[in-house]
């Protein structure tokens, strides 16, 4: 993409307080300060988009394949094309934040496991059988306030006495009923 058609782009977000955002992120100093600011600002499946993308970025960098990314990240096909798409045609964002993790001495190894959290989430939730995907995912990964209606009301039913949680999935569409 033509650097000049980006960079007018990029100017139509001053308008929504993109400026002022970049300038919030920058004022936090630890991680514990970003876990409580994006916990605030972003959604769960906003969180885990923004870490899937860098996940797929510094895999791509690293030469592996869409099938092995796809299999480790949960990514899409799409998701992975559009991220290469940005490495090779972007703004260079990922290659700088890259250099700078590499100079901090915290840029993964190729090949390291990043974690995605499949395994914990899996683990925490008892009604749903090992291994099987999350229903947002089963369902063509819903988009919208679709997904983050069913990520709160996970969140919810975690929260909640047992009692509580059950009365409430049986009157919710779309969530797991107890057997």
């Amino acid at each position: 993409m033509d650097k000049g058609v980006l960079a007018m782009r990029l100017e139509k977000l001053k308008p929504y307080g993109i400026d002022f955002l970049f300038d919030a992120i920058l004022t936090l100093r630890t991680p514990e300060e970003c876990y409580a600011f994006f916990d605030d600002l972003c959604t769960i499946n906003e969180l885990k988009a923004f870490g899937q993308r860098l996940m797929v970025a510094k895999m791509l960098r690293d030469g592996e394949t869409y099938a092995a990314i796809e299999a480790k990240t949960g990514a899409s096909t799409a998701t992975i094309s559009r991220v290469k798409r940005s490495l090779h045609f972007g703004n260079d964002g990922y290659a700088l934040v890259f250099e700078r993790l590499e100079q901090a001495g915290k840029l993964p190894p190729a090949g390291a496991a990043f974690g995605d959290g499949r395994e914990e989430a899996a683990a925490a939730d008892p009604l749903r059988p090992p291994g099987s995907k999350a229903p947002a995912a089963r369902a063509g990964k819903t988009a919208g306030r679709g997904a983050d209606a069913a990520a709160l009301a996970a969140e919810v039913r975690d929260e909640e006495a047992p009692d509580e949680a059950r009365v409430r999935r049986a009157a919710a569409p779309g969530l797991p009923s107890e057997a």
